[in-house]
């Protein structure tokens, strides 16, 4: 019995260690997760014009818990070409920053994350700024007109690899009236779900153009704002009613489309589509004064 009474206190000791050292190093860190939660950075795409002033880069920390704030003071947003802006982030969880200066025209992509010395990988996101010259023409589309929610339809298209054949249609039609002019999608959601609008927007083959954020509640200051740094709209395509009602009172021609939530079929899907085709291609070259 004694010459297995050593093995035994061998292993029984090697137990204890590994219990000692698992306490030491797995309960800080256990103690830091209780103590972050996981957080979730959305970032806005920006935009601005050539020659004009530096865009401005929005982002929102989203997951802490109510009253109680994020502990983190600064983002940071980085720039291809090497340039970096500092964020202060509110105790709300919302930053603004500005972009670099004397941008020409295209998309400049960006990343926006916490400071080197405080990486974490769920505080990390990246959006596009986008400069066009002030007198491009552009068109504004409804997000919520061309893809769905993301629920559980999507869901499973996104998991089997298909996409639905009425969104591509409406997709199609995008392009065709973006042809000759720069697109901008209108979303109006809180952060979670402006990304996932934006993800689905390019998941689904949208012509290339800022995501613009639609505060609710704020429709048409977002949209004058919009408005005054591309002047030149040719329509705004849209279903949303406080949108529809916030374009026309800064004097854009709208054009009425039905939600991608409640599409009424393939055959009156593109019956819609095609009559906003007909009608915006159709005005002739500076008439505004188009009737709904």
């Amino acid at each position: 019995m004694f010459r297995y009474l050593g093995p035994i206190l061998i292993v029984v000791m090697a137990l204890g260690l590994v219990a000692g050292i698992a306490v030491i190093l797995v309960g800080p860190l256990a103690g830091r997760l209780a103590a972050d939660p996981a957080l979730c950075l959305t970032v806005f795409d920006g935009i601005g014009t050539v020659g004009g002033d530096p865009p401005r880069i929005r982002a929102v920390i989203g997951g802490f818990e109510p009253g109680r704030p994020v502990k983190f003071h600064w983002l940071v947003a980085r720039f291809e070409d090497g340039s970096s802006a500092w964020a202060r982030i509110r105790p709300d969880g919302l930053s603004r920053t500005v972009g670099p200066r004397g941008l020409t025209t295209g998309a400049y992509r960006f990343v926006v994350g916490l400071p080197e010395v405080q990486p974490r990988l769920d505080v990390s996101a990246a959006g596009t700024v986008y400069v066009w010259p002030q007198n491009e023409s552009v068109i504004w589309f409804d997000a919520a007109a061309i893809v769905p929610a993301c629920g559980v339809r999507l869901v499973a298209e996104c998991v089997a690899g298909g996409r639905s054949g009425e969104v591509l249609d409406i997709v199609d039609a995008v392009k065709t009236l973006a042809s000759g002019r720069l697109p901008v999608y209108l979303v109006s959601a809180d952060a979670q779900g402006y990304a996932s609008a934006r993800r689905r927007l390019k998941a689904y083959g949208a012509p290339p153009g800022p995501a613009f954020w639609v505060i609710p509640g704020k429709e048409r200051s977002r949209l004058l704002g919009l408005k005054g740094v591309w002047p030149h709209v040719h329509a705004a395509v849209v279903c949303d009613p406080k949108i529809r009602e916030a374009a026309a009172r800064v004097k854009v021609p709208v054009r009425e489309a039905p939600s991608a939530d409640a599409l009424p079929g393939p055959a009156e899907t593109r019956h819609a589509w095609r009559r906003i085709l007909e009608n915006l291609t159709a005005r002739r070259a500076g008439d505004g004064n188009v009737r709904r």
